[in-house]
């Protein structure tokens, strides 16, 4: 059996591992890729390729709404960054799926379950699979901060970073600092795990904001943000592994 593959992932580096790891199996032929949901829709419309490894989270449409909008179904493969919630709907509805960063042992698996016989997803089974996302995933709501006696609803895409101090949580925009009455770990518990991602024990950031990372002793990263201030974050050994996994480093 041989297949022709779509890969679909907004990261670059994500695209280029998932690639390499398919150079291996001569039974898939990677036909193209995108780098976002809407150039996505056309070229599976197009290209109307047999498989499609289709990120989860990605700017702008999301991975189900691309599915939502295919003229053709193909068979789907989901990726995803250790969102717990997406991967209990998967389960739950008997949908494959591999983890960020994707190990060559659990794709081998993935790919040794397709058979000409594999059911595509109709839109009966989407419709279970996204009502199963929306039991299993916390809504991601405002975060409200203190502003003398005002309180504003902060959204989590407009956060660039936060950080612990004292008993309290920093949120950091493009329009300044703000107070959160909550923990760092609260807020950590409040934000998308597919987007927001603890690099330190003080420290979570914004992974759409991340520009580049510079190794240093002991096996950390001085992360680069890509705001106005040009800001330096710290990764710890440990946060720096888990960037490094997380981005297929």
């Amino acid at each position: 059996m041989s297949l022709r593959a779509v890969v679909v992932d907004d990261e670059p580096l994500a695209r280029k591992r998932l690639k390499r790891l398919l150079e291996t199996h001569p039974s898939i032929s990677v036909i193209g890729e995108a780098a976002d949901g809407e150039s996505a829709c056309r070229l599976i419309d197009e290209s109307r390729p047999d498989l499609v490894f289709l990120d989860v989270q990605m700017p702008g449409l999301t991975g189900f709404d691309v599915l939502a909008r295919l003229q053709v179904r193909p068979r789907i493969i989901f990726i995803t960054a250790h969102d717990e919630f997406a991967v209990r709907a998967f389960e739950e509805q008997a949908v494959d799926y591999l983890l960020k960063p994707v190990e060559p042992a659990r794709l081998e698996r993935a790919l040794a379950r397709l058979t000409p016989r594999a059911p595509t997803l109709d839109d009966e089974r989407l419709d279970r699979l996204l009502q199963a996302v929306d039991r299993t995933r916390p809504a991601f709501r405002r975060i409200p901060v203190r502003t003398g006696a005002r309180i504003a609803l902060v959204e989590p895409s407009a956060i660039i970073f936060c950080r612990a101090e004292d008993k309290y949580a920093v949120i950091y925009t493009a329009e300044g600092e703000h107070v959160a009455d909550r923990t760092i770990d609260e807020l950590e518990r409040s934000l998308d795990p597919e987007k927001f991602l603890r690099v330190h024990r003080s420290t979570i950031v914004n992974l759409e904001f991340v520009q580049e990372l510079t190794a240093i002793e002991g096996g950390r990263f001085v992360i680069h943000l890509k705001d106005v201030a040009q800001t330096h974050l710290y990764a710890s050994r440990a946060g720096a592994k888990t960037l490094r996994d997380r981005l297929g480093l």
